[in-house]
């Protein structure tokens, strides 16, 4: 069934069914009644598919709703196929004026698939749970569908927590549902009436289905893990769904007391995409964690969400894109307000490395020559057969004291174990605080393989940055058992380096700050490239970048607004590929040897005028010059998501796809090369606008705007 635009009246994409229009046909060509001969009679279709997972056999019924939430007459009736899709014909009698209330409720041969992937209790994930006998009842609420249309209309545990919401408050209208369901759209992500679900425990129906699709799937299977008791009780999960029902039409709020916890379904629907990561694509994948961090990062302190609807009137597809439009470029516009801070990140970017790379270079030599002394020590005494120093002092080239080592003699009967301690080890641009673990042969002439660690603090500035490292833990691994001592010519081989600690970043101003500023807790990991690569940047170790992370980032401008940001890059072939090589331009990249990397920031930033919102993005690059990237930006209860693609172009340029979305189904597609561009918005199934190669929007009723 090929879906088609809905009337304006109604912002529900529409879907035909020949066979339900065909019945329809039949039986009102068999109606009698001379008064009404010449009246045209006109027949509402509504169809979509029923899941708390996939319900079949499942009985549907479509009842007239008053303003007051009251339930009226029966205007048509259906049942539930295997795959849990339905289609009713609304009766003649019905003026298309009236919201309507679904329902669907079980018989004795209605069934539910399990979607959980941690099973329905005693059922397992996939099996069918059989409703006969029980209280089972979900429903829908969907506006007045004008005259002559299809309707789309899931039936849902989340369209039954919009409907409960809407009965609840007495006050029935288009505006009041399209109002309500939007706020449940911010949860799942998509519009929950006319996103089609699936069944989760087919692979092939799982693979084959839309991406909003499969994300709505995963959804219902996550809250199914939340709703299901050990007992796999069916009464037992209509009670859990009744008590998140209940919470959101209190107070329109989400996780209070008895309600559904959002940080746990965000969690399950995790899970479940991981389970099911051979069917869905990298997309739905990528959505629906950056909604999960769009979401949870808008919690309270008690962990409740309030969401906020979209649109809270019924206005046109047009209006719909119009104001959604706007919205995008007023993000981007103030998006661009923090780019100070981050331009002084790239613009001393290389002092940044220079310092790190300097003090790194300091705290080695300290490192060498205080291992040094005390293995000398350490030797000296067991050659003497006499008992290991308790502390030696440490002296630079120059025979100058640079500090005092403590020596723990922490040996047993199979290894012969020392913890050195380093105190007040200095130099004029660093200082260390130095705790090294030994674990020696017992000859003491060979260090084991392992892991060896100390600290570095410093503070390093000129007139124009000041870069301050606190407590950073600096990991070095030893990939096999080192000779040491005057004899040994071993080459040590690494398995890893490893460093983490607090570094701070402030701009300067002739010396003085300006107010921008950059913090984080920072880890960084080196492992060793394969035996058959050799490093070529400087890199006799033979090691590659594998991470680096920024966690907590906080980035101050100088009009004091602020992002609180977390961001990681991982290498993902660290060990293949000699990332460090192209990164210093001593290496080209090519299709077939090129870095494989993944990109993660989430947090929140504080905007002038706009309060808090949440970013997340997760960005990956998979070819030469092809990558994705997923994006969610959550703000005041809602969120807005972007995806891109690029892709190798060959005659014509590197090929990209751009496209933003809301929850409503509202979204802007835009693809460009590097001769042309072109685009659409569309609301739901409805293409409502072109944008051409200069960037203007068309819309269909003639007006237009620029990107």
């Amino acid at each position: 069934m090929t879906p088609i635009k809905t009337t304006p009246k109604n912002s529900y994409s529409l879907r035909k069914s020949l066979l339900t229009m065909a019945v329809a046909a039949a039986l009102v060509a068999g109606c009698g009644g001379s008064d009404d001969k010449d009246k045209p009679e006109v027949v509402t279709s509504i169809g979509g598919v029923a899941a708390k997972g996939i319900v079949t056999d499942g009985i549907v019924t479509a009842y007239l709703l008053g303003a007051d939430g009251e339930k009226g007459a029966v205007v048509g009736t259906a049942v539930t196929d295997n795959e849990g899709s339905y289609s009713l014909s609304t009766a003649s009698s019905y003026d298309g004026t009236s919201p309507l209330l679904l329902e669907l409720t079980a018989g004795a041969e209605t069934h539910m698939v399990c979607d959980s992937f941690n099973d329905c209790g005693t059922v397992e994930h996939g099996d069918l749970i059989s409703l006969a006998d029980s209280d089972f009842l979900m429903s829908s609420v969907i506006p007045g569908t004008g005259s002559d249309t299809d309707v789309s209309a899931a039936i849902t545990a989340f369209t039954n927590m919009a409907a409960h919401s809407v009965i609840e408050s007495g006050v029935v209208s288009d505006t009041s549902i399209l109002e309500t369901t939007s706020k449940i759209n911010q949860v799942v992500g998509v519009n929950i009436l006319e996103t089609t679900p699936v069944n989760v425990a087919s692979e092939s129906l799982l693979g084959e289905a839309a991406v909003d699709s499969q994300r709505y799937s995963i959804m219902l299977a996550a809250l199914a893990t939340q709703a299901f008791t050990e007992s796999g009780s069916v009464d037992d999960m209509l009670v859990s769904l009744d008590s998140f029902n209940a919470d959101f039409a209190a107070d329109g709020d989400i996780g209070d007391e008895g309600g559904l916890s959002l940080i746990d379904l965000y969690s399950d629907a995790n899970e479940a995409a991981e389970a099911a990561e051979d069917s869905l694509s990298e997309e739905a994948v990528a959505e629906l964690a950056t909604l999960g961090d769009s979401v949870v990062g808008q919690l309270d302190d008690d962990g409740v969400f309030t969401p906020e609807a979209t649109n809270v009137e019924n206005p046109s597809d047009i209006a719909q894109a119009k104001a959604f439009v706007t919205e995008i470029r007023t993000w981007a516009s103030d998006l661009q307000d923090l780019e100070s801070p981050a331009e002084l990140f790239v613009n001393e970017a290389d002092t940044l490395a220079e310092t790190l790379g300097d003090n790194s270079e300091v705290a080695l030599e300290v490192y060498a020559m205080s291992m040094g002394a005390a293995l000398e020590a350490i030797s000296d005494a067991i050659d003497a057969d006499q008992a290991v120093p308790t502390s030696v002092d440490v002296l630079n080239d120059d025979d100058v004291l640079i500090g005092t080592v403590n020596i723990l003699d922490n040996s047993t009967d199979s290894v012969t174990e020392y913890v050195l301690a380093g105190t007040d080890l200095s130099d004029s641009n660093i200082s260390l605080g130095t705790t090294l673990v030994l674990n020696l042969t017992s000859d003491a002439e060979s260090v084991l393989a392992g892991d060896t660690t100390f600290s570095v603090n410093s503070v390093v500035s000129d007139s124009n940055v000041q870069i301050t490292l606190v407590e950073a833990a600096l990991t070095v691994g030893l990939a096999e058992t080192l000779a040491i001592g005057d004899d040994s010519d071993q080459e040590p081989e690494f398995t890893g380096i490893a460093i983490n600690g607090s570094l701070a970043i402030a701009a300067l101003e002739n010396g003085v700050a300006t107010g921008e500023a950059i913090a984080a807790n920072a880890e960084i990991k080196f492992v060793a490239l394969e035996a058959s690569l050799n490093g070529s940047l400087n890199n006799d170790m033979n090691m590659n970048l594998e991470k680096i992370a920024l966690n907590n980032l906080s980035v101050v401008n100088d009009s004091g607004e602020t992002a609180g940001l977390s961001l990681s890059l991982v290498i993902n072939n660290s060990t293949s590929s000699d990332t460090l090589a192209f990164m210093s331009d001593d290496a080209e990249e090519t299709s077939a040897d090129f870095t494989d990397a993944t990109l993660s920031i989430s947090g929140k930033i504080t905007l002038d005028g706009k309060g808090e919102a949440v970013l997340s993005i997760t960005g990956n690059k998979t070819g030469l010059d092809a990558g994705n990237l997923t994006a969610a930006l959550g703000y005041d209860g809602k969120s807005l998501q972007l995806t891109a693609e690029t892709t190798n172009g060959e005659e014509d340029g590197t090929d990209a796809k751009l496209t933003f979305s809301n929850a409503d189904g509202v979204a802007m597609t835009v693809e460009e090369s590097d001769d042309w561009k072109s685009g659409v918005v569309t609301v739901g199934d409805s293409i409502v606008g072109h944008i051409d190669e200069d960037g203007i929007i068309r819309y269909n009723d003639g007006t237009f705007e620029s990107l």
